[in-house]
């Protein structure tokens, strides 16, 4: 899903839309090429199909991964340590206040 920042009309925003995941990378590239997306400056969301997890490339050059899922977390938070990123985890209800605490993994 498109969100902030994306280059196409406002009502062409915030819209579900069904993509496999063996074409996600080319519908990602494919999006910067034509000038939809921009990483690091605007936002796409990406959801499963139940939405109960979602990532989020974000246009403040981060990344967010939501869940309800335990063990997915802890799947991802394994993955990406063993990429060499830093994480910081807050509970979801505290990501939307200002004063949030971030915890570092």
């Amino acid at each position: 899903m498109y969100g902030w920042a994306c280059n196409l009309p406002i009502d062409e925003l915030w819209k579900p839309r069904a993509i496999q995941l063996s074409a996600l990378s080319d519908f990602i590239h494919n999006s910067e090429r034509d000038g939809v997306f921009v990483v690091g400056e605007s936002d796409l969301f990406i959801f499963d199909d139940q939405e109960t997890t979602y990532f989020q490339l974000c246009h403040e050059r981060d990344m967010h991964f939501v869940t309800a899922d335990q063990r997915r977390l802890e799947s991802v938070i394994e993955s990406w340590k063993r990429s060499g990123l830093t994480l910081h985890l807050a509970k979801y209800e505290e990501v939307q206040h200002p004063n949030r605490e971030w915890a570092e993994v």
